[in-house]
């Protein structure tokens, strides 16, 4: 991983160079990408900040996302043209380019509603979407995507849970390639999601869906149980549970993810 380390600013540096519509950020440690990316937002526009070591990182609900040295910490901000009610399922787009570039090193993954990435039922990557509000508009999005790439080892009480790229592909992985896929994949969806939304890419969300077919478990803030049907042209998650078909717009989702096979992998 010393080897890699050494050169991984240096080579992303590179192949940024002919990206000029995004600010470039590579950052040896700092509290959180998502907080510098959303303080930079508006002076720079369309920016891309990379971490080695983030010391608060953050996850969804407010969790605290642990950061080791050697794995991708980044966040993306892109100017915003899409009205705030439809903007819900961005997270699912960006969930889509993490998948897309997995796709791209011959590494099949699958989402896990709304904003986790599971490779044979352990988690990879996970993802934070934020927005930079000014008064009632939201002119910025800024999406952060932490991936396990190079970690060989994780803590006893998240080992059965976690999983790296090294772990699946027993080989140290080139992480300023897989910063500079996902940049062109982060492009491709979020262009694709704020001319046609959501809609446009959900065949292809279902086609990686996790939960589909599972019994699930959803605090919203009551809890609903389920088996999941799939996911709607505005992000819900759907359940049906009784005869009913039971919407889930947020909360947390819980179920068996045991890897049998799931979408998306072999």
């Amino acid at each position: 991983m010393i080897m890699e380390q050494a050169g991984y600013f240096a080579s992303l540096k590179e192949k940024m160079r002919r990206e000029r519509d995004t600010a470039l950020f590579c950052l040896e440690e700092v509290d959180s990408t998502n907080r510098f990316a959303k303080e930079k937002a508006p002076e720079c526009g369309k920016l891309m900040a990379c971490a080695l070591r983030q010391t608060a990182g953050r996850g969804r609900l407010g969790r605290h996302w642990v950061s080791p040295e050697g794995n991708l910490y980044v966040s993306f901000a892109y100017e915003n043209t899409m009205p705030p009610e439809r903007l819900a399922p961005v997270t699912l787009a960006v969930a889509l380019a993490v998948c897309d570039t997995l796709a791209d090193f011959d590494v099949p993954a699958s989402i896990k509603w709304p904003n986790d990435i599971y490779i044979k039922g352990k988690k990879v990557c996970g993802i934070l979407v934020e927005t930079v509000c000014r008064g009632e508009r939201i002119p910025y999005i800024v999406a952060g995507i932490g991936i396990n790439v190079n970690q060989r080892e994780f803590p006893a009480e998240v080992e059965n849970r976690a999983v790296s790229l090294w772990n699946v592909t027993g080989k140290e992985s080139d992480r300023a390639e897989i910063a500079w896929r996902l940049k062109k994949q982060m492009d491709r969806r979020m262009a694709q999601f704020m001319e046609k939304g959501f809609a446009a890419m959900r065949e292809e969300y279902m086609q990686h869906s996790l939960l589909t077919g599972r019994e699930v478990t959803a605090s919203v803030p009551h809890t609903v149980c389920g088996i999941c049907i799939g996911v709607s042209e505005t992000g819900d998650l759907l359940l049906e549970a009784g005869g009913k078909r039971i919407p889930v717009t947020f909360g947390e989702v819980t179920g068996r993810l045991q890897f049998e096979g799931m979408p998306g992998e072999e």
